[in-house]
């Protein structure tokens, strides 16, 4: 039975091709005012495209493959099972792979909560989020190896800091 397309996916589909058309505009706008500009801006674009393309691809398959074995019941059980060192590097490499915008999460780590997660284990996800690993190399690109490293190894190494002082507020304690 095929898959019927909805009016959302019409709307987003649209959008997504206006995108491409007010852009290629502007790129064709540019190159009849100033060729050599249109040119070094393209060659620059594409350069960055093709730094990103490879680790977006391994985020895309690692998150397939997360959606495909671990459902969210999955991640409660073993967040709320898993106290300790397994459950510090447990909720920090979910939030590391974790997608989407943060908003989108919390209704699921309010679930998680009341089933008696630990807000240590949540508040060290939410901080383990601003590593990205799909978008280190556009970082490299902007602010080259050492700042992202050590930017990166800061947010998870204070990432449980940030849990203990979170858990040790809450309203739950």
């Amino acid at each position: 039975m095929p898959l019927k397309k909805s009016r959302h996916w019409k709307k987003g589909t649209k959008i997504k091709w206006f995108f491409v058309f007010v852009t290629l505009l502007l790129y064709g706008l540019v190159y009849v005012k100033a060729p050599d500009r249109a040119y070094s801006s393209l060659r620059t674009s594409l350069r960055v495209l093709l730094q990103i393309v490879f680790p977006i691809f391994i985020a895309f398959v690692v998150k397939f493959f997360i959606n495909l074995y671990l459902s969210p019941a999955d991640m409660q059980k073993m967040l709320a099972k898993n106290r300790g060192i397994r459950g510090l590097v447990f909720s920090s490499f979910a939030g590391v792979l974790s997608m989407g915008p943060v908003f989108a999460w919390y209704p699921l780590l309010k679930d998680f909560r009341e089933k008696g997660v630990p807000d240590f284990y949540l508040a060290n996800f939410l901080t383990s989020r601003a590593v990205k690993p799909f978008l280190f190399p556009v970082m490299v690109y902007y602010f080259g190896w050492v700042f992202s490293i050590v930017l990166n190894m800061m947010i998870l190494v204070s990432s449980p800091l940030v849990a203990v002082l979170t858990s040790a507020f809450s309203e739950r304690n």
